[in-house]
């Protein structure tokens, strides 16, 4: 004759109480408080997209394989992205950011994070060879009074502009003024050429 299989336990039940319910909130709160007060980070600011087309030295899109945009924070590299050799609309690269929030009782997160309002430059390289955004760049203003005839204008990077040259060389990245000297009660227009 067969048995039928019955299932009994023979462990004894467990009541949760009041006060081991309270013990373990409170021992789960204590634990999160230390590890956060412990650890000095504070979560990090959204990541930021940076996105845009890279181009030769005439302009034209660069439309190669193997190409790699660089991001570097302090002269250090921190992030890295590939660029696509063919464009999407007016994009051929995206490059993400990790922003730290930079407050002053915390300390930052990931290496790889930049400062908030922090610093960065960008090159590309391609072939083993660096390439930065305006490395030896040379810049010209034209004025005209008409928009047919154009002649250079003497840039000057102090606002004195009296004196100045025709071209200006960049020698390094970063934001610089430039200066024409202009004729009062003339109407002029002018362009700059960046080459």
């Amino acid at each position: 004759m067969e048995t039928p299989l019955s299932c009994s336990s023979s462990r004894p039940r467990f009541r949760h109480t009041r006060r081991a319910r309270l013990l373990g909130t409170l021992w789960a709160a204590g634990a999160f408080l230390f590890t956060c007060v412990s650890l000095g980070a504070f979560p990090p600011n959204p990541s930021y997209t940076i996105y845009g087309m890279v181009r030769d030295q005439v302009g034209a899109t660069l439309r190669v394989d193997g190409a790699v945009l660089v991001l570097l924070a302090n002269g250090t590299e921190v992030g890295r992205t590939a660029v696509r050799p063919e464009s999407l609309g007016d994009l051929n690269y995206e490059l993400d950011i990790r922003i730290d929030q930079s407050r002053p009782t915390t300390r930052v997160y990931s290496t790889k994070a930049l400062p908030s309002h922090g610093l960065y430059s960008l090159y590309v390289e391609l072939n083993g060879e660096r390439f930065y955004p305006i490395e030896g760049k040379v810049y010209a203003i034209a004025e005209s009074a008409d928009l047919r005839t154009w002649t250079l204008a003497a840039i000057s990077t102090l606002p004195s502009a009296a004196s100045g040259a025709p071209y200006y060389r960049a020698t390094a990245s970063g934001l610089l003024r430039g200066y024409v000297a202009t004729a009062p009660g003339a109407s002029r227009f002018y362009r700059l050429t960046v080459r």
